[in-house]
């Protein structure tokens, strides 16, 4: 059975914005200069978790405004509970930094669902659905 969500919802939190592709998929795009503590990510999870009723979803990341993550934040957003939230993410990287955030969690979510770094939103999108995860 197919999981019904809110599409028309969209959430704001200090570092980012979340809200709903027409064809079911989650973005967050974050704000100019973010810097995600262990505080932000947890408020960012429980956005995720209010928008799909903790149900896995896809997920278009555009993190090229993130400025900094903090260690706590990485240990947080590494654990199992989190990446279960998660069929799939796209990421949109942009300057070195995010490249290196990308590249970070690439490297901690091998395991747990497909993650793909692109450029820009059409191709990370396109490639969302073109996936087979039924």
């Amino acid at each position: 059975m197919k999981t019904q969500f809110s599409h028309t919802h969209t959430v704001e939190t200090a570092n980012c914005y979340f809200f709903w592709e027409p064809e079911g998929i989650l973005n967050l795009v974050s704000k100019p200069n973010s810097h995600t503590t262990l505080e932000r990510a947890i408020e960012e999870n429980d956005a995720v978790v209010e928008l799909t009723n903790g149900q896995p979803t896809l997920l278009v990341a555009d993190i090229r405004n993130l400025s900094s993550v903090s260690s706590e934040a990485r240990e947080y957003i590494a654990q199992p509970e989190i990446a279960g939230l998660y069929k799939a993410v796209g990421m949109i990287v942009g300057n070195v930094f995010s490249r290196v955030i990308g590249s970070f969690v690439l490297g901690f979510v091998s395991n747990g669902y497909p993650v793909k770094m692109f450029t820009n939103r059409e191709k990370a999108v396109s490639w969302l659905k073109s996936l087979d995860l039924s």
